[in-house]
């Protein structure tokens, strides 16, 4: 059920807060509610009102890769998110030059990944995300998106790395930081299946749209 928010009172003197993440498109509270339930808070700014209606929708939004949704919570300038606790673990943490993962495991996890963008924009109240290493949890071989916004009402950034998220899955490192330390970018991936590595370096040199990278 989604709860009426008084607005003279701010969403967090409901939660007693644990911890604060905070990325480029708000901040991710850990935190426990009045009845002792630990959540995830997800603080989305938005830069013009959302319409009628949309606190169903978002209460609404199911997906097998983004934090489900316990509840909504509306104030000026503002709606967070409440999710259930999540167990799993950034994808940073996992997959570095030491480790990186398996060629056709990173292709299914990449190719779900992009399917999630696609499916998330095609919702009745489009949302984003972007596929930044850093906004991507694993559970298991299953990956999950962090933070999201929605289109027209919170800001996007211009890039969102959805291809160079394959080459980095396959390299433990991101793109930029191969050419910055002036190695062919092919190197890291020698081992890699011919099929999938030049996929990731064609991924790399060009921008598609979701839709064409799943073609």
């Amino acid at each position: 059920m989604i709860r009426q928010k008084n607005q003279t009172v701010r969403y967090y003197e409901r939660f007693e807060v644990e911890d604060v993440l905070t990325f480029f498109t708000g901040q991710l509270i850990q935190a426990r509610s009045t009845d002792g339930a630990r959540v995830l808070l997800q603080e989305i700014k938005l830069i013009r009102p959302l319409p009628p209606g949309s606190k169903e929708l978002l209460y609404n939004i199911q997906h097998p890769h983004m934090l489900s949704v316990l509840d909504v919570i509306m104030e000026k300038g503002v709606v967070v998110l409440v999710h259930p606790m999540f167990t799993g673990e950034p994808l940073p943490l996992i997959v570095n030059k030491q480790n990186p993962m398996e060629p056709f495991k990173a292709l299914n996890v990449y190719r779900k990944l992009i399917r999630t963008m696609i499916d998330l924009n095609r919702l009745p109240m489009p949302v984003w995300t972007v596929l930044d290493p850093r906004n991507i949890l694993m559970s298991g071989d299953q990956p999950f998106v962090l933070f999201c916004g929605l289109k027209r009402y919170t800001p996007q950034p211009k890039r969102d790395q959805r291809n160079a998220l394959l080459y980095y899955l396959l390299a433990g490192q991101h793109p930029n930081d191969v050419k910055y330390r002036h190695q062919k970018l092919s190197k890291p991936l020698r081992r890699v299946p011919a099929p999938i590595r030049e996929l990731a370096l064609e991924l790399v040199e060009n921008q598609y749209t979701p839709e064409e990278i799943l073609r």
